[in-house]
């Protein structure tokens, strides 16, 4: 069984990283009947426009959080994905088998461009524009009717409300356009590059979180376009939904997954100072009252930080409840911290030593990368042939 995974470098592996993939690929590599790749997806990197030497520093920063970890040896390689030329090459033929429409109702895209608010207020005004066009209609119907006053003075307080809601339709529309001429086309194309990156290499399994699930979808659907029309070429992989990972949300907003993108205050970093870790978990958001008790629909937030005691510690969350049950939040928020910088502490360390040596990080990669070149210029010189290139 093979695997394909990756991380895109936009800034410091943080638990959340851990918990919904390392762990996971950790799991992977010590299945003796399973191989892959771990790959840093740096040119999806690009989508966040990113400078330069923060762009290096990232790439390298995650290379390290990979070694630190152990996600290397010879069934499983690491490699950065810019070191293996076909994974673009292979993006642009895709791209021509892909429609627009699909792309642009990917929910991640619709989300990251900025979207899905604006479509969703598009939607409740539009609706409530066609209400107001009928109660216009039987308004008009009703003027001829004895209490043709009464319904003018209503016919015209619904014609306001309707270039009201005119207005702003015209608005959101202004928005949606302005908005079109902002987003990067690379945030459109990012779903058929990442089904490049999977089917160059006959992957099996995808791990992925369900904010995933219709990229690979679209991988499969890509994969069985291109077989159609030139021959079989592609396996269609499977998307493995990782069951017992847990999901790990924003320190500040409970409603939202940790992500870099949130903002630095929104995660914790794993390689972070032991003095940032504190601090980032002390000043984590918690919920109204002081009991520890799990409960994601009434306590988001505090339950958010019992799941992440449960990654570091191994324990359920029911345990976690019945253990600290006479502690207050400030005092939980404390062991949370300990528990932490403790359960990471050998892959810290492990780390700072990597900092020290770059050079073998490089080895790596560039080891990692010459294996994934002997797969997928395979791939793609089978892919280029059947479709007519010299």
């Amino acid at each position: 069984m093979r695997i394909f995974s990756g991380i895109k470098p936009t800034g410091p592996l943080h638990v959340g990283s851990y918990a919904g993939a390392i762990s996971q690929w950790l799991a992977f590599q010590k299945d003796p009947a399973s191989e892959g790749f771990f790959c840093v997806v740096d040119l999806h990197a690009l989508t966040n426009n990113p400078s330069p030497e923060q762009l290096r520093r990232d790439i390298m920063e995650t290379a390290a959080g990979y070694l630190a970890f152990g996600l290397h040896d010879a069934r499983f390689p690491i490699f950065i994905q810019s070191h293996v030329p076909a994974h673009s090459e292979l993006t642009w033929v895709l791209s021509t088998l892909a429609g627009v429409g699909e792309l642009e109702r990917m929910t991640q895209f619709k989300d990251k461009a900025g979207y899905a608010e604006i479509l969703k207020a598009r939607d409740r005004v539009t609706q409530r524009l066609e209400q107001t066009i009928e109660e216009l209609d039987l308004l008009q119907a009703g003027s001829m009717g004895a209490h043709h006053r009464l319904v003018r003075d209503q016919h015209k307080e619904v014609i306001d409300g309707y270039r009201s809601l005119k207005e702003e339709l015209d608005n959101l529309h202004a928005l949606l356009t302005a908005r079109d001429s902002r987003v990067g086309a690379g945030l459109l194309n990012y779903p058929v590059f990442m089904a490049a990156d999977i089917l160059l290499y006959d992957t099996d399994v995808v791990p992925v979180g369900e904010d995933q699930l219709q990229h690979v979808e679209l991988a499969r659907t890509l994969a069985r376009r291109f077989n159609s029309r030139y021959g079989e070429t592609f396996k269609l992989p499977r998307a493995k939904l990782v069951k017992g990972a847990s999901r790990i949300m924003s320190l500040q907003d409970p409603k939202k997954k940790m992500s870099k993108s949130l903002g630095s205050a929104h995660y914790v970093g794993i390689f972070e100072p032991a003095d940032i870790v504190r601090k980032k978990i002390m000043s984590a958001v918690t919920d109204s009252g002081s009991d520890i008790k799990y409960d994601p629909a009434t306590k988001p937030a505090l339950s958010n930080l019992i799941t992440l005691m449960g990654v570091v510690t191994g324990k359920s969350a029911s345990n976690i409840e019945h253990e600290y049950a006479h502690v207050g939040y400030a005092a939980f928020k404390e062991k949370l911290a300990e528990a932490f910088l403790a359960f990471f502490e050998s892959v810290r360390r492990k780390k700072a030593e990597l900092d020290k040596d770059p050079h073998h990080v490089l080895f790596e990669l560039k080891a990692g990368a010459e294996k994934a070149r002997e797969i997928t210029n395979k791939k793609l010189r089978d892919a280029q042939y059947k479709i007519g290139l010299v």
